[in-house]
């Protein structure tokens, strides 16, 4: 019974410690086992993965990538028909246009440029932001990433960080006691951090404009302290501004914003506030389209899914471009740091934001934004348009989805998860359209070299010539007509600009003739002239046209068999671009992976919905019960089995938890906490098995050893390890008696001495008791005398009258036995004097342990006892060997004969 106490008692004791969450770290790695080793969950077709990898960053361009080259894969991308490009780059910061001059390469110093003819004018200048806007714009399906902190369902930062102003704005001098006493906040909250913060926003209210010095000095505070907390809380200051501000007047320039909060400050002025206003206003532009498009947070989400404030948002220009821009968020469990739970709807301001690769699953399944709902168990629901399908998402406390992954086992590398494309595949194509544009544009110069030749002497008609090519070069790239100088109409504009090439082609003719037999005078001279050779040969003759053709032809094929070989794996896809070279990939810990590329994670998040295989977790409650029902199993199989029995029985049971979670998990991608529930299983085993080695087992093996002196110890370990209890008691027992004794041993011994006496006598007793044990008899040796009963309650014998009597039998034969082999040995004379006479007599008696406190032996008492005594020595009066009682006879019957 105490065995069942202790093995309740750990089964308790284990499901209060995983209550108390002692037991995560073991059920996390359990669970990031089977997604490693058990998970089924296939790789949809669908997916594909753009990587810009270590090598396109070497072919490519080096890091980072100008913007423009993020245009030319979004247009090659939609060229060959992606269903959507998922971007995992936050596009937050302005680039400022750049200037491209062909003798500013970054290799000029082992490649010089060659002669660069015209300036640079500021409409030549590179707009990244604005190509790559266009690009997104004209593609019509791209999700570029933003991020955003995140609180709990509960808990809103912002909310707290305006009350902990307010409160400290009616009471500056509050101390911190009093504030933590006032301020509700909820559990987990930095109440010092967040009092400290209320005070630096309470003055930036004021003016935000305040630095450190000041602000310490106005608050009484170490500058270290301010210059703490200042950063996070100026730029939630300044956005809150600009935000009620936009809130009045969406449609305000910064112009406008600036002149509002920053009166006294000239547009060509620069300073901290104006760059805090300016990143603000960007940032609430932009978070104001994307929120201006977004749903409202249904009744039954609020308060279930995180917040999200603090946003770092794609420029405003991208979030108007974009199909829509999406959460990358991630929140890493605090064990050991792992990717395993993410937000895949936050809300924002009461509007809903989704995660980035649930915004391309929502588009991809057609899924219905007013169709989200919360169910009572915690299930985020939701259903197509047409509403033939639906899925149900399970979210924990905090709002979070369990993330299912996806894992080739037989190629268990992340480079091996999902279809990869290195990038730089994708933009060869664009660099091969680059070079056809380049080669054109050479061909053009070689034009331009040859007609500034021709005009050297007359620069008004370079000039115009010069003006004329921009614009046509303009009005090719889309541009409008600069507006500084007049010029023709784009037909009478292509006929003038052919007639002057044209009559260049006949200059270059007659000069070539006019140098014809002409030394050069000088080095400068003699480059001239090979220049002019050069330029006849390629414009007058058309080597150069037909080699530009040549290789530009050659390029455009090269693009069409790339093109053609994509196309396949492009079309009707949903493309995920992010980094993963090494040395700039966002790197996370996922239960398949370590150091695995974050984009992978939004391509697991689409996975998990295409394949419509969402993780559940179990219950507390299911695994309470688990734990304590194989608990208590295992109590009661090791409290009442042997130690062998029950180590296989706490196997099986183990095998079963194992089996049954792992198919739980294979089949339904539902996690139990099947590991507490072995680990308990093992501490209730071992603690139950330990107490019973040191209590009930130490007084069975000591009862054991006080049967052994009854009967055999194989017999007395085979009562102790039966299953009933053992009852020691005295009690009326039916029994057969058996005495014998040895004739005339006593005289004998006194002529052999001890120790032949002990020799012969140790020899006799031994076949006896060869007879007696396998009989199942209760036995003890008095002197030449034994003493045995059959049928203890201990020890069961049927038909013991019988038995009884073939021992009295078996005993004289053994005795004659032993006789012929101790013929030839040194007490052969005193072997053959041996007589046996035995009395046998059933009846009632009283069988348990009788004795002292200190010593007790488990025996029988009663008449049938003393009957059968006297019957042995009656052997000597009738010359006879054996003498069974007429009850005995009765009883035996026919066994007798």
């Amino acid at each position: 019974m105490r065995g069942i106490t202790v093995g309740v008692a750990m089964t308790l004791a284990a499901a209060l410690l995983y209550e108390a969450g002692m037991f995560d770290g073991l059920v996390l790695s359990a669970s990031d086992w089977q997604f490693k080793h058990v998970n089924r969950l296939d790789a949809s077709p669908d997916v594909v993965m753009i990587d810009i990898n270590d090598f396109a960053l070497e072919r490519v361009h080096r890091w980072p990538w100008p913007r423009s080259l993020h245009a030319d894969l979004l247009e090659v991308l939609h060229e060959l028909g992606a269903a959507a490009v998922l971007m995992d780059v936050v596009f937050s910061e302005p680039m400022a246009p750049r200037m491209e001059h062909p003798a500013l390469t970054p290799d000029q110093d082992v490649d010089p440029a060659a002669e660069v003819l015209g300036e640079l004018r500021p409409e030549d200048a590179i707009r990244d932001d604005d190509l790559l806007a266009d690009a997104m714009r004209a593609a019509g399906n791209v999700y570029p990433a933003m991020f955003f902190r995140l609180t709990k369902p509960t808990v809103s930062a912002p909310e707290l960080l305006t009350s902990a102003a307010d409160i400290l704005r009616d009471a500056p001098s509050m101390s911190y006691g009093a504030f933590a006493a006032r301020m509700d906040t909820p559990a987990g909250v930095d109440i010092e951090a967040l009092y400290h913060r209320g005070r630096i926003l309470g003055v930036l209210r004021e003016d935000f404009t305040l630095e450190i010095e000041q602000i310490a000095a106005r608050l009484g505070a170490p500058a270290e302290l301010i210059d703490r907390y200042l950063p996070d809380v100026k730029r939630f200051a300044v956005r809150r501004l600009i935000a009620d501000y936009l809130r009045e007047h969406p449609e305000a320039a910064f112009v406008e914003v600036r002149g509002h909060y920053l009166p006294d400050l000239r547009a060509d002025q620069v300073s901290p506030a104006k760059q805090e206003l300016l990143r603000a206003y960007r940032a609430c532009r932009s978070l104001a389209i994307i929120l201006g498009g977004a749903s409202e947070v249904p009744t039954s989400l609020a308060g279930r899914i995180p917040r999200g404030w603090d946003v770092t948002p794609p420029l405003d220009k991208f979030a108007a471009a974009a199909r829509y821009p999406g959460l990358v968020t991630f929140e890493k469990d605090k064990t050991g740091g792992v990717l395993r739970r993410v937000p895949i709807l936050i809300d924002v301001d009461g509007k809903l934001v989704k995660q980035l690769g649930f915004a391309v699953v929502c588009d991809r399944l057609d899924i219905d934004d007013a169709s989200f709902a919360m169910d009572h168990a915690g299930y985020l629901t939701m259903s197509d348009r047409k509403g033939e399908h639906t899925w149900r998402v399970r979210l924990d406390e905090n709002g979070m989805a369990v993330l299912n992954w996806h894992i080739d086992r037989r190629q268990p590398q992340w480079q091996h998860s999902f279809r990869h494309i290195a990038v730089s595949r994708l933009m060869e194509v664009a660099l091969n359209r680059r070079s056809i544009r380049q080669n054109q544009a050479f061909g053009a110069l070689r034009m331009a070299q040859a007609v500034r030749r021709r005009f050297a002497e007359q620069p008004p008609a370079y000039a115009e010539y010069e003006l004329f090519a921009r614009t046509r070069n303009d009005l090719r790239r889309g541009r409008p007509a600069p507006a500084h100088a007049p010029t023709p109409a784009p037909a009478a504009l292509a006929t003038r600009l052919e007639a002057c090439e044209e009559k260049t082609r006949d200059w270059l003719v007659f000069a070539l003739k006019s140098i014809e037999g002409l030394e050069p005078e000088s080095p400068e001279e003699a480059q001239e002239f090979a220049l002019y050779r050069a330029l006849e040969k390629d414009l007058v003759q058309g080597a150069l046209r037909a080699d530009i053709e040549h290789k530009n032809a050659n390029l455009r094929q090269r693009n069409q068999d790339i093109l053609d070989q994509l196309r396949p794996l492009i079309e009707h896809k949903l493309c995920f671009v992010g980094y993963t070279a090494a040395s700039v990939a966002d790197m996370v810990n996922t239960p398949v992976f370590e150091n695995m590329p974050g984009v992978l994670a939004h391509a697991n998040v689409v996975n998990t919905f295409l394949q419509n295989r969402f993780p559940q977790v179990a219950p507390r409650l299911v695994n309470h019960l688990l734990l304590i029902l194989a608990g208590l199993v295992v109590t009661l199989i090791t409290s009442s089995k042997g130690p062998w029995v029950s180590l296989v029985s706490v196997g099986l049971v183990m095998a079963l938890l194992l089996g049954g979670g792992l198919l739980l998990f294979y089949r339904e991608a539902y996690i139990v906490a099947f590991s507490v529930a072995l680990l308990a299983v093992f501490v209730c085993w071992a603690f139950v098995t330990l107490y019973r080695q040191l209590t009930e087992e130490r007084h069975k093996r000591n009862l054991a050893r006080a049967l052994g002196r009854s009967t055999s110890p194989a017999i007395a370990a085979e009562i102790i390890r039966g299953p009933r209890q053992l009852d020691l008691t005295p009690k009326p027992a039916e029994v057969s008696c058996y005495f014998s004794d040895l004739q005339g041993f006593t005289a004998l011994s006194e002529r052999l001495g001890p120790a032949d006496t002990q020799a012969v006598l140790n020899r006799y007793l031994e076949r006896m008791s060869d007879v007696l044990v396998p009989n199942r008899a209760f036995s003890k040796f008095m002197g030449d005398g034994i003493f045995a009963f059959f049928n203890a309650p201990l020890l069961p014998v049927e038909w013991h009258e019988a038995v009884a009597c073939e021992v009295a039998l078996g005993c004289l034969e053994a005795l004659g036995r032993l006789k012929k082999e101790q013929a030839s040995g040194p007490h052969a004379e005193v072997f053959g004097e041996l007589v046996v006479r035995a009395g046998v007599h059933p009846g009632t008696v009283y069988v348990g342990e009788f004795g002292s406190e200190n010593q007790t032996d488990y025996t029988c008492i009663g008449d049938t006892v003393n009957l059968a005594a006297r019957l042995e020595p009656a052997n000597k009066a009738f010359g006879t060997q054996i003498i069974v009682s007429a009850a005995c006879r009765d009883a035996a019957g026919d066994a007798l004969e």
